[in-house]
C-alpha cells in the first residue's frame, strides 16, 4: 500500500477500503462520469432508461411523474421505472444532464455496494484486502444491468440489510428500524425480481446466524420477519398497483414454457473464463455473467477446497448450487416456484444465479486469505500453471481460426473437410462457399476478436501474479497487495474495454433529427411502423454496413419504442412489460414491433412479406383512426398502398429514406359518438369486434355494466377542452341532445371520472378510452388521476379479484 501513500498500518481502517473501491469503479465508470456517453450495450439502455430519464429530469418533484401522457396514450411509467423515490436520481437531475444525472447514479450503487459488501465481509473475519476484492466481485456481478438503476440498485441495499441482521444481535431496535428502511426501499425503488431474491438472501442469512448464535436464534428471526412485514407494508404503495397493472397487461398470461425454455447450458461454465465469447454450438445463456477474472476465480476455488469443512463454506456452496439448478432450462424447482403467486410475475429464471454469485463473492473473500498462506505455496502454482495453460490454447486456437482462410488458399482440397465438418454442427452452414464460412470464423473467432484476446492476456496476467518467482520476490507484508492489485487488474483488462465498447455516444440526442423536428412542427400523435424491421433490413444491405455511429444517429429517426421522450414528442408506441393488453394488441395490429403481447398479435411477427404487411396496415387504417394517429413513420414505402408523404429525411451515408405519412382521418382527441355499439366489459370480445370489424368514423363501441345493442346520437354540440395536464383533464360540451362523450385517453386504474363535480362509473370506448355519457345541456367533464385512486382501484381489482370495467 505504500505506493498509495498509505502506511500499512491503516489498511484496516474504513475509509482506506472506500479509497480502494472509488479507485477501482472510478477507473471502471471514468470514460461516462462526464454523460457524453450512454451506458451499457442492451437495447433496454437506448430504448428505455436513458428516454425516461429524460422524462423523469423534466418532471422531477412534480405530481407529473405520477402520469407519462406522452406514449401510450397515457401510462403509470414510474410504477416498473421506479426513478421518483431513488434518492441520488432527483439531486443529479437537477446538477446536470438526464444522462450524466443516471451515469452518477450508475457509478455510486456499484461502489456502495462494494464498500458496505466489504463492511460485511470484515465483520465476517476476512482481511481487509480480502473484504476489498470481495467487495469487487460482489458488485461487477451486476456490471450488464449496470445502466439499469432499478436493478443496480439492489447493490448497496442487500449487504446493508445484512449488516442491520448482524446488528440484532447487540441492539434490537436498531437492526430492526434499519432492516425496514432497507426493505422498504427496496419495494419502492427496486425491479421486484431484484426485492425477492433481496429478501430470499436476506432469509438465509438470519437462518445462518440464527444457527451460529444460538442464543440469540428466535430474536434474530423475529426481528427479521418484523422488517419484512414494516419494509412491505411501506412497499404496498407501489406492490399493489404494480400487481393490478400486471393483471391488465399481458404479464401474467405468459405460459410456464416460455419461462422456463430460457436458461443457462452447457455455454455457462465458459463464462468463467471467457465472459464474451460466443462460444459457437454451445447452449444456453445468462442475465448475469459469472465472470470476476481469473485471480478472483482462483480465490474462490481455494476458498472451497482449503475451507471445505467449514459450515459456512459449505453454506455458500449450495445457495450457489440451489440457483444453478433454478436457472437450468425446464427446471423443475423453478417450475415449483412459478405456481406461488409472486413468482408468477416474473420472468427469466437465469436471473437468480446473481445471488449464486454473490455467494461466490463472499468465498473469493475467504479464499484470499487462504492463498496468502504459506501452506497454500503449491496451490498457486498449479493455478499459474493452469491459467498460462488456458490461455496458451485460447490464443493457439484463435490464431488457427484467423489463419483459416489462408490455409485455404494452400490447402485447397481441406475446404471440403471443413464445410463437411461445419455442416454437421450447422446444416445451415452447407449452402455457403468455404471461403464464406473460413471468413466468418476468421472475423468472429480469430485472436483479433477482443472476446478471446483479452481474457487470454487477462490469464497470461494471473498466471504471473501467482508464479512461484513472483512470490519469492515479494516480502510477505507486499503479498497481499500484489494479490489484490492483480485481481482488480485482470478484471479490469476484460470488462473495461468491453463496457467502453458497448457504450452509445450521448451527442445523438444533442440535435434533433429532421423527422424530430418535423414532427414537433406538425404536433399530434405519431406511431412508427415496424421500426425494428426496418431498421434490420437497411442498416445492413448489399455491399453496404452502415457504422455504429450511423446506426445509433439513424435510430433517432425511426423513433422506435419510447425514444421520443428524449425530445419530449407525443407518440402512440410504447415498451413496458406492464403494458395495457387491450392498448398494446390494438397497437400490435398495426405495426408496433414491441408490444407485450401475444406474439400472435403482432403484426411484424406474422408469416407475411412486408409488402403484404403494408397490405395489412392499408386495410387497418381504422384502427389508426381510432388511435388518433395523424402521422406514421417509416422506412417502408408506405405511398404504394394509399399512405400521402409529408416530410423524408435521409439517414446514414447510404441515403436511406425515412419518412413521414399522413393519417388525414383520424379521429378527434375529443368527439361525440354517433352510431354506437354497446356491450358488457370484455377485453377479449371487444379486441375480436375492433380486429374483424371495420368501424367508420362514425361508428364507436362502447363497454359498460348492463349495456347492450346499438343506438344512435346526434352527436351535435360543443366540446372545448378547458385545462389538460398529464394527471388531469377538463372538458366542457354543450348540448342540445344527449350524448357519448370520448376522450382518447388510455383509461385505466386511477382514473375518475366526474361530470359537473359528480364521480360516474368508468365506461370504455373502443375497449381502452374513456366513455362519458352527458345529458342534454351544458356540463363540465373532468377525469383525474391520484395515487389514492390508483391505490383504491388496485385494492379492488386485487383483493377482490374483480377487475370490473377493465376485465
Amino acid at each position: 500500500m505504500r505506493f498509495l501513500g498509505i502506511s500499512d498500518e491503516r489498511v484496516d481502517r474504513w475509509e482506506v477500503l472506500l479509497f480502494l473501491h472509488l479507485l477501482f469503479f472510478g477507473v471502471l465508470f471514468s470514460p461516462f462520469l462526464g454523460g457524453g456517453l450512454l451506458l451499457g450495450g442492451d437495447t433496454d439502455a437506448v430504448l428505455f432508461h436513458y428516454p425516461v430519464m429524460r422524462l423523469f429530469a423534466e418532471r422531477a418533484f412534480t405530481l407529473d411523474l405520477l402520469w407519462n401522457d406522452l406514449n401510450f396514450h397515457g401510462f403509470p411509467t414510474f410504477l416498473g421505472q421506479a426513478y421518483p423515490l431513488h434518492p441520488l436520481l432527483g439531486v443529479f437531475a437537477l446538477l446536470g444532464s438526464p444522462v450524466a444525472a443516471l451515469n452518477w447514479t450508475i457509478f455510486l450503487y456499484p461502489l456502495l455496494g462494494a464498500f458496505f459488501f466489504s463492511i460485511l465481509m470484515k465483520q465476517e473475519g476476512v482481511s481487509p484486502l480480502g473484504s476489498f476484492v470481495a467487495g469487487v466481485a460482489y458488485a461487477v456481478a451486476m456490471r450488464s444491468w449496470f445502466f439499469d438503476v432499478t436493478i443496480t440498485g439492489f447493490l448497496p441495499l442487500f449487504p446493508l440489510l445484512l449488516l442491520s441482521i448482524r446488528c440484532a444481535k447487540t441492539n434490537a431496535w436498531m437492526a430492526l428500524l434499519g432492516g425496514s428502511v432497507v426493505i422498504a426501499l427496496a419495494w419502492l425503488t427496486l425491479h421486484f425480481h431484484f426485492t425477492l431474491m433481496l429478501l430470499t438472501g436476506a432469509g438465509l442469512y438470519s437462518i445462518a446466524c440464527a444457527f451460529r448464535w444460538k442464543r440469540n436464534a428466535w430474536t434474530i428471526l423475529i426481528l427479521f420477519g418484523g422488517m419484512v412485514l414494516l419494509g412491505t407494508a411501506v412497499g404496498f404503495l407501489r406492490i399493489l398497483p404494480t400487481l393490478a397493472y400486471g393483471l391488465l397487461s399481458f404479464r401474467t398470461e405468459m405460459p410456464l414454457s416460455y419461462i422456463t425454455d430460457r436458461g443457462i447450458g452447457t455455454r455457462y461454465p465458459l463464462l468463467y473464463l471467457f465472459p464474451h465469447f460466443p462460444f459457437p454450438f454451445l447452449r444456453g445463456g445468462a442475465d448475469f455473467s459469472p465472470y470476476v477474472g481469473p485471480v478472483l476465480l482462483a480465490c474462490i476455488l481455494v476458498g472451497i477446497a482449503h475451507h471445505w469443512k467449514e459450515k459456512r463454506v459449505r453454506f455458500l456452496l449450495a445457495i450457489y448450487v440451489i440457483t444453478l439448478i433454478i436457472a437450468m432450462r425446464h427446471s423443475p424447482l423453478y417450475a415449483l416456484l412459478y405456481q406461488i403467486p409472486p413468482f408468477n410475475f416474473l420472468r427469466s429464471p437465469t436471473r437468480w444465479p446473481l445471488l449464486g454469485t454473490f455467494a461466490m463473492a463472499a468465498l473469493a473473500g475467504i479464499g484470499f486469505d487462504a492463498l496468502l498462506r504459506e501452506g497454500a505455496s503449491r496451490m498457486r502454482r498449479v493455478l499459474s500453471r493452469v491459467a498460462v495453460g488456458i490461455s496458451l490454447v485460447a490464443i493457439g486456437a484463435g490464431t488457427a481460426a484467423s489463419l483459416l482462410p489462408m490455409l485455404l488458399g494452400v490447402f485447397p482440397s481441406f475446404a471440403g473437410n471443413m464445410v463437411s465438418i461445419i455442416s454437421k454442427i450447422q446444416p445451415n452452414a452447407a449452402a455457403l462457399p468455404a471461403e464464406r464460412i473460413a471468413s466468418v470464423i476468421a472475423h468472429t473467432y480469430g485472436i483479433q476478436s477482443i472476446e478471446l484476446l483479452l481474457p487470454a492476456i487477462a490469464l497470461i496476467l494471473a498466471g504471473l501474479a501467482l508464479h512461484p518467482r513472483i512470490w519469492h520476490r515479494v516480502k510477505g507484508a507486499q503479498s497481499p497487495m500484489l494479490l489484490a492489485a492483480s485481481a482488480a487488474l485482470t478484471l479490469l483488462v476484460v470488462i473495461f474495454p468491453a463496457q467502453l465498447r458497448a457504450g452509445k455516444s450521448a451527442a445523438i440526442y444533442a440535435t434533433p433529427t429532421g423527422v424530430q423536428q418535423f414532427l414537433a412542427r406538425e404536433g399530434g400523435l405519431f406511431l412508427p411502423f415496424l421500426s425494428g424491421s426496418a431498421m434490420r433490413a437497411l442498416f445492413q444491405t448489399g455491399a453496404y454496413q452502415a457504422t455504429k455511429p450511423e446506426i445509433q444517429r439513424a435510430e433517432l429517426s425511426f423513433l422506435p419504442a419510447n425514444t421520443n421522450l428524449f425530445p419530449l414528442l407525443q407518440s402512440a408506441d410504447y415498451y413496458d412489460r406492464l403494458g395495457s393488453k387491450r392498448m398494446g394488441r390494438l397497437l400490435a395490429l398495426v405495426g408496433v414491433d414491441r408490444p407485450s403481447v401475444a406474439p400472435e398479435d403482432i403484426l411484424d411477427q406474422q408469416p407475411l412479406s412486408i409488402q403484404q404487411k403494408m397490405q395489412e396496415l392499408q386495410k387497418r387504417t381504422y384502427i389508426l383512426d381510432i388511435l388518433n394517429v395523424e402521422h406514421v413513420v417509416s422506412g417502408w414505402p408506405l405511398e404504394t398502398v394509399g399512405f400521402a408523404k409529408e416530410f423524408t429525411e435521409e439517414v446514414t451515408d447510404a441515403k436511406i429514406p425515412v419518412s413521414v405519412y399522413e393519417n388525414p382521418s383520424a379521429r378527434p382527441f375529443a368527439y361525440f359518438a354517433k352510431h354506437s355499439t354497446f356491450m358488457e366489459p370484455n377485453a377479449e370480445e371487444a379486441y375480436r369486434l375492433l380486429k374483424d370489424r371495420t368501424w367508420s368514423a362514425e361508428q364507436t363501441l362502447i363497454e359498460c355494466a348492463g349495456c347492450g345493442g346499438e343506438t344512435s346520437f346526434t352527436a351535435q354540440g360543443t366540446i372545448t377542452i378547458t385545462h389538460r395536464t398529464p394527471t388531469f383533464l377538463e372538458a366542457r360540451t354543450s348540448s342540445s341532445t344527449p350524448q357519448w362523450l370520448i376522450l382518447s385517453q388510455n383509461f385505466l386504474p386511477g382514473w375518475r371520472m366526474q361530470v359537473d363535480g359528480k364521480t360516474i362509473a368508468p365506461t370504455l370506448a373502443m375497449s381502452t378510452f374513456a366513455a362519458i355519457p352527458l345529458e342534454t345541456g351544458e356540463h363540465m367533464t373532468t377525469l383525474t388521476f391520484s395515487l389514492r385512486d390508483l391505490l383504491i382501484d388496485s385494492w379492488s381489482l386485487v383483493l377482490r379479484r374483480d377487475p370490473g370495467i377493465w376485465r
